[in-house]
């Protein structure tokens, strides 16, 4: 209930605050204006009721007496049914956006109308954040003018400045805000000739599962996979379209049969209403909150941020309100995902995957953390997902020796994802019907047969590369202090 009561306020405010001011003035310029009467027609009461200020500038005739007085009581009535508009506007836009939030829990087909949707609000707002802009100004003027008797004029200006300055930024800001979705990863494309093994898997799997094909492969470091439409940002470029990521230090954990387990349930968002959602909706709603987060945080202070406190408020809401929906939309397509996985090889190879991934992703960690020793020691690692699989082993040889749980934990485990969520992973083999004991053994072993890493060609200096760009990555952010460098030794001296 607290935060409805700050939505209203943070977008009522404005018109509330503007529609108080012009109402009081009225009633102030009503009262000084019977004054006047009264000392002109004395006790004559009746006369005076005929003699209001409302009724003469209502009679075009008589306003045309005393044009300059009509004219500011006009401007006010004016100022009050434009601060009705505007409130009203922005609370129907609320009411509307809600509705449609609501109404997209229970059908999903909804979601993929977001784009448009939010092309509506975009427009809706960019009328109303004037409007508040204005709305402010005549307030504090006609306030100030009213109450002390003068006007500040260079306060007034840096309003007026401020306020256009927030109205020039939430333009640029709203165009951004139907940008695609964009992610950073660092990895290289692979070229399909040069690694027909890999290419032939997924296209195997594609036409098995009526999904569409990747249009790039990309191979990197982080210890994850993902298939996603938002723009990849990469060593090579930036791709568009769809991209699958994977990972080249669980590839060398992963059997082949494994990789094509993962490969399936990637695949799996590109058939049948999935790939619309993973076109039109995820890509789009990622890049609307990511848009919203940099207008607000240059957003500013002061006049600008009056100007545009409205809006973002309404933003925020109006991505609010479809979050329960992405959630829900979210959680379920990946659990289709997976059954595609289960189908593409069997359930039992997926889960087993699956709970290695979760199992041994944590030794990335333990790899950066080497990295960073190492550099601070004046030395580097020649092949970091050569170190991810000696990690993994050692801690799958302590899990193996572990006689409680070796997977302790990991029910509640979640997958990250550039543009989408993945539910914990025991929902995840519950779907599956397989329990976390049914595939434990064949989870913790990290040397299979045949690896998945064998079908990507010359793998090796790929990631003796990627390692380079890593350390360097550390360097420049800081995450690293480099050992001065060693003074050369004089030989006179030696």
């Amino acid at each position: 209930m607290r935060n409805k009561l700050r939505l209203l306020a943070l977008v009522l405010a404005i018109p509330l605050v503007g529609f108080g001011v012009a109402e009081g003035i009225q009633i102030k310029t009503e009262h000084d204006w019977q004054q006047a009467i009264q000392k002109q027609l004395g006790q004559k009461a009746e006369f005076r009721q005929e003699l209001t200020l409302h009724r003469i500038c209502a009679d075009s005739d008589m306003a045309k007496r005393i044009p300059e007085v009509c004219s500011e009581y006009g401007d006010l009535g004016t100022m009050e049914t434009a601060a009705l508009w505007t409130g009203a506007s922005g609370l129907t836009l609320l009411l509307v956006t809600a509705l449609l939030g609501r109404i997209s829990r229970f059908n999903r087909r909804l979601l993929l109308a977001f784009k448009p949707a939010l092309y509506l609000t975009i427009v809706s707002l960019l009328v109303l954040i004037p409007l508040n802009a204005a709305l402010a100004i005549f307030a504090l003027y006609l306030a100030e003018s009213t109450l002390i008797g003068r006007v500040h004029v260079g306060i007034i200006l840096a309003i007026g400045l401020g306020a256009l300055a927030g109205i020039l930024g939430m333009i640029r800001g709203t165009l951004g805000l139907v940008k695609r979705a964009q992610t950073t990863v660092i990895g290289k494309r692979l070229d399909e000739a040069h690694n027909p093994r890999l290419a032939e898997l997924v296209t195997h799997l594609a036409g098995k599962l009526g999904a569409v094909l990747p249009e790039h492969i990309v191979v990197g470091l982080n210890p994850n996979f993902f298939v996603t439409e938002a723009d990849v940002q990469c060593l090579d470029g930036r791709f568009h379209g769809r991209t699958l990521f994977l990972s080249l230090p669980l590839c060398r954990i992963l059997s082949v049969r494994e990789l094509e387990a993962v490969i399936g349930h990637e695949l799996g968002h590109y058939i049948g209403l999935d790939t619309q959602f993973s076109r039109k909706f995820f890509p789009i709603y990622r890049g609307a909150s990511e848009s919203l987060a940099a207008v607000a945080a240059n957003a500013g202070q002061g006049a600008r941020l009056v100007a545009l406190l409205p809006a973002i408020t309404i933003l925020s809401f109006f991505l609010d309100c479809f979050s329960v929906a992405e959630n829900r939309v979210s959680r379920e397509r990946e659990l289709t995902a997976d059954q595609v996985a289960a189908r593409a090889v069997d359930p039992r190879t997926f889960a087993v995957a699956l709970v290695k991934i979760h199992a041994f992703m944590p030794c990335w960690q333990a790899v950066l953390g080497q990295m960073r020793k190492s550099l601070e020691e004046g030395k580097q690692i020649i092949n970091s997902s050569l170190l991810f699989e000696d990690a993994s082993h050692d801690l799958a040889v302590s899990r193996y020796l572990d006689e409680c749980d070796p997977l302790q934990g990991l029910s509640e485990h979640r997958l990250p994802h550039p543009t989408d969520s993945h539910p914990p992973l025991g929902i995840r083999l519950e779907s599956l019907s397989i329990s976390m004991d049914d595939v434990t053994q064949d989870a913790i072993d990290t040397c299979p047969e045949p690896v998945a890493i064998d079908l990507i060609a010359d793998f090796e200096p790929l990631e003796e590369d990627l390692t380079d760009v890593e350390h360097s990555l550390l360097v420049k952010s800081g995450q690293v202090s480099l050992p001065p460098p060693s003074l050369p030794v004089n030989p006179k001296q030696s």
